[in-house]
């Protein structure tokens, strides 16, 4: 069995397994990446918590309203109004975690990936690289230290500002402050790669 499998499938996989049961050679190609792909992981909480949510939704309808949802395209993570969707609002996306803080997906095409973050007081995003793309920050609260290179240098962040790593920056920061840090990323293009510095 060939235990590799990219975050593409990881994504099919998920959405296959809301509908069916995973075959035992699929759920351990599922769980060895996820313990090396933390973006991952977080989708499948993510997809998990929207499942049970959904199902939570569905307790209250009748069964002529749920055989209407299921046939919508509502019913598929409300996919049709998310592809046209183009205003969101940034605080449904947010989760404060005391562990790591929460790599939070808002929206994802080939083109790019948008994610809010929170960043609580004392907490950091690890400096890294994206090799093939740029990442875009812009904070909305908080402020921190934002690293700029493999040395460990920083400069101050905080709202209403703006940091940009271009193709192969270093990037990363501290919350230094006394309020959470959140902000939006942009990572254009979509795939374009992480390592850790």
């Amino acid at each position: 069995m060939n235990t590799s499998i990219d975050c593409k499938t990881v994504s099919r996989l998920l959405s296959d397994s809301l509908e069916r049961e995973l075959d035992p050679d699929d759920r351990v190609r599922l769980m060895l990446h996820f313990g090396v792909c933390e973006a991952c992981r977080n989708v499948d909480q993510h997809m998990s918590l929207l499942h049970r949510a959904m199902n939570a939704i569905d307790e209250g309808r009748t069964e002529p309203q749920r055989r209407r949802f299921a046939s919508s395209r509502a019913f598929h993570l409300e996919e049709s109004t998310m592809s046209h969707q183009r205003v969101l609002e940034v605080a449904v996306y947010l989760q404060p975690n005391d562990g790591e803080p929460i790599r939070s997906v808002i929206h994802e095409t080939s083109d790019a990936a948008v994610v809010a973050w929170t960043v609580k007081p004392g907490q950091r995003i690890s400096p890294h690289v994206h090799p093939s793309g740029q990442d875009t920050w812009t904070v909305i609260a908080g402020e921190g230290q934002y690293q700029i290179d493999a040395s460990g240098t920083t400069v101050p962040i905080a709202a209403g500002q703006v940091a940009i790593a271009p193709v192969g920056a270093v990037h990363g920061v501290l919350n230094t402050g006394s309020q959470a840090l959140v902000f939006v990323s942009v990572v254009s293009p979509a795939l374009s790669g992480f390592e850790l510095v």
